[in-house]
């Protein structure tokens, strides 16, 4: 009888040591992969602020009112329809099934402000990439040496 109950003992405590390892070392497998993703299979909200350079990037030509059809389900979608600032982003981060498309230095400020009720998981990539020109003064000492 005792010699049952420690063999039964040492077998949990072998199999809680091999579930704790393994759950400690396999990261979680995400629902999707990239920005693509998300549109393709359709199961999160996007939730991008409406007057950000993402928001534009989504649309199919910059003067159009609305993003391009492949994306209006998912960047429509509740708690995401119509988020313009911070507060929006702050509102919508633990919800289920939502998904964030914002910059890492904003992503900061709003986590920081915000009290987390979930942790977030950042999938890294560059999705857009933003032109932008430097404008100088005429003959402006240092034109030179910024052009080479």
């Amino acid at each position: 009888m005792v010699t049952t109950l420690l063999f039964s003992l040492l077998l949990y405590n072998s199999y809680s040591a091999v579930l704790m390892a393994s759950l400690a070392v396999t990261n979680p497998t995400l629902p999707f992969i990239n920005l693509e993703d998300v549109a393709r299979k359709g199961t999160h909200a996007l939730c991008v602020r409406n007057l950000s350079y993402a928001y534009m990037r989504l649309k199919e030509k910059e003067s159009n009112e609305e993003v391009a059809p492949r994306w209006r389900d998912v960047v429509s979608r509740k708690p995401c329809g119509n988020v313009v600032d911070n507060r929006g982003l702050e509102a919508a981060l633990c919800k289920w099934r939502v998904a964030v498309l914002e910059t890492p230095s904003n992503m900061g400020v709003v986590t920081a402000n915000a009290s987390l009720s979930c942790q977030m998981k950042q999938i890294r990539g560059q999705y857009f990439a933003v032109p932008v020109s430097l404008e100088l003064r005429a003959r402006f000492p240092y034109t030179s040496l910024i052009n080479s």
